[in-house]
């Protein structure tokens, strides 16, 4: 037998019911949170891409990254970029989608970029950083890069991970790894006078060149230095120079820098030397080891020392 409590009872809470789904229903689509939030420190300024961010920046702001921001940027001006994962957004990243380079870097600034993943960027060069020159502002770009990860870029010509040209670019405790390209697929150090130092535990990896250089070709002009800790390891390359290519550049290992375990398809499966004034040099206790099919080859140009060990 039903008692009279029990219907009442049920009628109450059929009520509250359709009363609940009724207040879902009626929530607006933008309640929920942007996969990307970008803020500006200094105006305390919210934006939902990197690109409109920096627009809208003066120089020497700092920006801050939540979550992860799809697109392409490009700065012209100088900022300092950090990022700030936590459980609500996720891993800071900037996502390239596979639809162009991820950041540009042009026209004399200095910009520091920190706590952020770069990656799936897509372009002929420098899928995931490029410096670049602006010729109606003629300087060099200074580019450090703190405690971040350039990973799964892709460039159909060179500099999977990065394409440094004219720049004077610094990883401290960062790391350039699982990227592609013909040449230089980790790093591509400039056609002109380019700078690169890596610091602290800073490493180029798992990246894969189809021609030379898995991990850093240093072109014209170029100037290459390892140190404290940093490594060039377990690069791969079909051609010359599994770690590293030198061009008509400088390299230099200092520390306990080493350059271990990158393969090639032809020679130097750790250190390539291309050009007749190509320099390499090892300092303290830096060290080539373990890279096959050999550590070090020179370019067998007149004069040259073949393979040195």
């Amino acid at each position: 037998m039903t008692r009279i409590s029990d219907v009442v009872r049920r009628g109450f809470a059929l009520i509250a019911a359709m009363l609940l789904a009724g207040a879902v229903m009626a929530m607006p689509a933008m309640a929920g949170r942007p996969n990307c939030l970008v803020a500006n420190l200094e105006t305390g300024n919210s934006h939902q891409t990197l690109q409109a961010a920096v627009d809208a920046a003066s120089p020497g702001d700092s920006l801050q990254v939540k979550g992860t921001c799809a697109g392409n940027t490009t700065i012209t001006k100088d900022l300092n970029i950090s990022g700030k994962s936590n459980p609500a957004f996720g891993p800071a990243t900037l996502d390239g989608l596979e639809a162009g380079r991820v950041v540009t870097i042009r026209g004399s600034v200095a910009v520091t970029i920190s706590e952020l993943r770069i990656a799936h960027g897509a372009a002929d060069f420098g899928a995931g950083v490029a410096t670049e020159v602006d010729f109606s502002r003629p300087g060099t770009n200074v580019v450090t890069i703190v405690e971040s990860v350039i990973s799964g870029n892709t460039a159909s010509t060179y500099g999977g991970g990065i394409a440094n040209d004219h720049g004077i670019v610094t990883l401290v405790d960062s790391s350039v790894r699982g990227n592609t390209a013909v040449t230089g697929a980790g790093i591509h150090n400039s056609r002109d006078d380019g700078t690169l130092t890596l610091r602290g535990k800073s490493s180029v990896s798992g990246n894969h060149a189809t021609g030379d250089a898995g991990g850093i070709y240093s072109d014209t002009h170029g100037n290459v230095t390892l140190m404290d800790r940093s490594s060039v390891h377990h690069n791969t390359a079909g051609e010359n120079g599994g770690g590293i290519v030198v061009g008509d550049s400088v390299v230099v290992l200092n520390d306990q820098s080493s350059v271990r375990q990158n393969t090639a398809g032809g020679d130097g499966g750790g250190v390539y030397i291309v050009a007749m004034f190509g320099v390499f040099e090892m300092n303290d206790s830096s060290s080539v080891s373990g890279n096959s099919p050999n550590n070090v080859c020179q370019a067998p140009w007149p004069g040259s020392l073949g393979c040195i060990f």
